[in-house]
Parts: C-alpha cells; structure tokens; sequence
C-alpha cells in the first residue's frame, strides 16, 4: 500500500504542523514510540540552472495550445538582471463582413488589463508600440497548421512598419467608457488599453479582396508585433484568449461607415500568438551562483529563467528503515535588498522529475495527494523573534519512499514555479547557507 504509514504520521502531525520554527535537528520522540524518530540534517545538494526555452504556441490542425496571460516591457529586476517580452499577435475572421462601399472611421486596437499577469512597477508609464510583420511567422491554413514556437524564437522584420502607439501611465483598476455607433449609446467597458493605429493599415481591413477568406486575410494582414518601454522596471499584463468571440478578448475594432450608417466590426486575437522572452543575468548573483556552482541562495524563476535540482540521493542511507513522513521546507530569502511589493515571490512550488521515458512529470505525492496534501504554496508565519517570515513546505514522502527503495531511479526532483511558466512571479530561497532559515528535508523515520 502507498501509504502504509498514515497511522503513524498521526501520532506525530502536531509536531510537525507547530506555527513556531524548528531548530531541534535531530532527536528521539519518546522511549515509547516504537523507534520512531525526527531528523531535518540530511545534507541537501542543490544546484541553480538555466532553464530551456518554453512553448509559446502550439497547434495541430484547429486544437491551439497557448496561455492567455501575457506581457509586454522590460524588468530590470535587482537580482535576475534583464528580462524583455515581446508579443506577437494575428488577428483572424470569425464572420466573413460585408464591406461593400464601406468608409474608414478609424482602427482601435483593444488589448484587456490583466493585473495578476502585470509584474514590477504596476505604476510605471508604458510607451507601447504596434508594428505590422513584413512577413507572416505561422502557417497561414489554420485548419491544416502544425506549428510549435517557443521563448527564444527571434521576431524579425517588423521595425521600419510602425502603425500605432501610446505613451501613459496603466491603470489596472479604472474602467473605460466606450462609444457604440450601433447604438449610438455610451457603456463601461473592462480596464483596457486602446491603441489608435494607423488608417493606411485599417484601410486594409475594409478592402474586400483581403477579407474574402480568413487564410486570405492572414496571409495580408502577416500580424502585429507589441513592445513596450517603460519609465520604471515593469511588465505590463495584457489578457489575450484565443479564437474567442467574448466581450472580454483582444481584439482589432475598424468603425466605419455604410449607406449612412456608423458601424463596427471587430477582429479577433489571436489566430496565432508568440512571446519573445529574452534574460540577461549578466553581472547578477544569479549568474554567479550558477557559473560558481553556489547554493547559499536557490533561485527560481519562470519564463525559461532558472530552476533549482536537488539530489536526494542520501535517502538511500535509511535502507531497512521506514521514511513516514518527508516535507522539504523552503524559506524566502528577504535580506537581499530587493522589494518584495514589486517582485513578489511566486504564489507556489512544484517538485517535478525526469522518469524512465526521459519526460518530466510531478512527482506522485502530487497526483495522488491533490494540491492540499502536497502543500508547496507561499505561506507567512511568525519566527520565535516575532518576524514575519515567507516558506513554502512540500510533502514529498511517497517520492523520497520510492527513491529509498530504489523503484524510481533518478535520485533527482527539480523545484519549478507552479504558475503559467510565463508569469514572471520569481523566487529567492535560502539554500545552504547556514542560517536557521537553510533549506531542511524534514523526515520521520522508524526502525524496524
């Protein structure tokens, strides 16, 4: 049975779950308790690393894989260096208009707020840019498209055709009032960034010849490419889902007239959409503990930055003994000088590792206990001096039994973000640095 130990796990949860840190290292829980014992001093390896570059976009044939939280902008993050977004976005035909003797009004570009995708200065003035693509970067034939993009897929050919642009400061939390010609009424409309773009590229969207088909138009219209510079370090949260029809999606608004009439036709994002993520750590403790092979501070960062290994080979020591309990505690680092309101930590840790076939999984504890017997989320607690400390706590007893016993045998688990690998949520962890707040496997072990 998997979990043969539960009955003795609750002879010792109160112990475990005390809200005070523990320092007690290695000790006996009673005369009486049928060798059972607490150990947090197994020596733990960890090693910081470069992640690979993500997925951004996938397809096969009209099944689309792609997140709809995105960024834009550069953080200039006092401990992970450099990171710039940019984003690729191509609109697409849900109903074939009718443009007949149709005259342009003006094109809105219409791309939804998105505060928890947002990350750094929520604050800062974003000058955001639009530029058409010279040449399309996707399959065009949505219904025969087999493409995959990852993070580190340049995109080029797009700077000399600049269509549109807004300098302002974001706001995540103010409403817009919108004008509907249809209707010739005014409404509230979600937090929204609008962007005018310019009539030479919106003429296209009226001209019949490009509008008769959606690979047609897609094969005009090549896309659009966003970036963005800000006055503060920022990443500015946009909200983009895909092939939808909804009131809240991104989308390309061309008001125009017709037989006297003031109308609207909307556009929608994205048929096709790539993110462009570029890290530079260069001159950061980031790139020197991993050129230094450093594992004071672990740090973990999605949007294919860092993650951090650890081997938990010495499990193997407790041969003929009983693992009944592991949870890998994680404390956060707060004494870098960074500040935590602008580059919170993430909101969770997973533990995953490679198997047999060469895929990286979650570990079982995950499947089999669900999200709130795994534990791994960002919790606050009070240290014995009163100071408010941040921990993640992972319970990873059925894996550290399966390493002991040798039927997983990769001794090695990998501690990832558990959001969207896009969300820039980034983590600084104690790691072995001697401190009370190192990192510590906490086991309960029974001899036979």
């Amino acid at each position: 049975m998997k979990y043969s130990y539960y009955f003795i796990l609750l002879l010792v949860v109160s112990f475990m779950s005390c809200d005070r840190e523990s320092g007690i290292g290695s000790i006996l829980l009673g005369e009486d308790n049928i060798g059972i014992s607490f150990t947090d001093t197994l020596d733990l390896v960890f090693t910081n690393q470069y992640s690979d570059s993500l997925r951004t976009f996938a397809s096969n044939g009209v099944l689309i894989s792609s997140p709809s939280n995105h960024r834009i902008g550069t953080l200039n993050d006092p401990i992970f260096g450099e990171t710039t977004q940019k984003l690729v976005l191509c609109p697409n035909i849900l109903n074939i208009p009718n443009f007949d003797n149709a005259s342009l009004d003006s094109m809105i570009l219409i791309l939804p707020l998105d505060s928890l995708s947002a990350y750094g200065d929520l604050n800062a003035r974003h000058n955001v840019k639009v530029y058409q693509l010279d040449d399309p970067m996707h399959e065009i034939d949505i219904s025969a498209r087999m493409d995959t993009f990852y993070t580190n897929v340049e995109i080029t050919n797009y700077e000399s055709n600049f269509i549109g642009e807004i300098d302002q400061v974001i706001s995540y939390d103010d409403s817009v009032f919108v004008y509907n010609p249809t209707l010739d009424s005014t409404f509230m409309d979600i937090p929204q960034v609008r962007i005018r773009l310019d009539d030479s590229f919106a003429n296209q969207f009226l001209d019949t010849s490009n509008v008769s088909t959606d690979s047609l138009f897609q094969s005009n219209i090549k896309g659009l490419v966003l970036t963005s510079e800000s006055d503060a370090s920022s990443l500015l949260g946009l909200s983009i889902n895909s092939l939808s029809s909804a009131t809240t999606d991104a989308r390309l608004r061309v008001y125009y007239q017709q037989d006297g009439d003031s109308l609207f036709y909307d556009y929608f994002l994205a048929a096709f959409k790539h993110s462009h993520i570029t890290h530079d750590f260069g001159g950061t403790i980031v790139e020197d503990a991993i050129e230094n092979n450093l594992d004071e501070n672990l740090f973990l960062q999605p949007m294919a930055g860092t993650f951090v290994s650890l081997d938990l080979a010495e499990l193997k020591d407790f041969e003929g003994k009983g693992i009944n309990y592991a949870e890998l505690e994680l404390f956060v680092n707060q004494d870098l000088g960074d500040d935590l309101s602008l580059y919170p930590p993430s909101f969770s840790v997973l533990s995953i590792y490679e198997n047999d076939e060469g895929n990286k999984v979650v570990i079982s504890d995950i499947t089999s206990l669900g999200a709130s017997g795994y534990g791994g989320n960002l919790t606050t607690a009070l240290d014995d001096m009163g100071n408010k400390i941040r921990k993640y706590e992972l319970r990873i007893t059925d894996h550290a039994v399966k390493i002991k016993n040798g039927s997983v045998e990769n001794t090695v688990i990998e501690l990832v973000t558990e959001e969207p690998l896009e969300i820039p949520r980034r983590t600084v962890l104690h790691g072995n640095n001697g401190g009370i707040y190192s990192a510590k496997l906490k086991l309960v072990v029974s001899e036979p």
